[in-house]
């Protein structure tokens, strides 16, 4: 499976990386570091689309229902998570920053859902009160 990580900068586009780990029934763990591959080699398009994917289809999968998978399930949320703050971070327009929080917090309420307490999910919570001016929270 790793020949999939290998071969990402031979792809044309972000369709053939999610057909070609389909095909390879690649677990979590390994659709999320191809998600923060793309995001490394600037390819932020390719990042977001492959973790809406996981988001929206793969983590609701049978095979992937049990507590087992849940780290991998919180990485890859908490993975869209750091990516909005950071936007967040840098925007200067206040609208747009606002947007920004809010799907940020969308995804750390969900990584909630699946385990409260969670150490990442924690810090990611810590920085976003810090960010929003709201430092008791912090």
């Amino acid at each position: 499976m790793s020949d999939i990580l290998d071969s990402l900068g031979s792809c044309a586009d972000v369709k053939t990386v999610i057909q070609r780990a389909e095909r390879e029934q690649a677990d979590l763990a390994l659709w999320q570091r191809i998600a923060v591959w793309c995001y490394e080699n600037s390819r932020p398009s390719w990042f977001l689309e492959i973790l809406d994917y996981l988001i929206s289809f793969k983590i609701k999968e049978k095979r992937f229902e049990d507590e087992s998978h849940n780290t991998a399930k919180i990485k890859i949320i908490n993975s869209l998570s750091a990516y909005y703050l950071k936007l967040a971070a840098l925007e200067c327009d206040h609208h747009r920053r606002e947007e920004h929080f809010d799907k940020m917090k969308t995804f750390v309420n969900l990584s909630d859902k699946i385990s409260i307490g969670e150490s990442l999910t924690f810090s990611l919570k810590g920085f976003l009160f810090f960010y929003q001016g709201e430092f008791k929270k912090a």
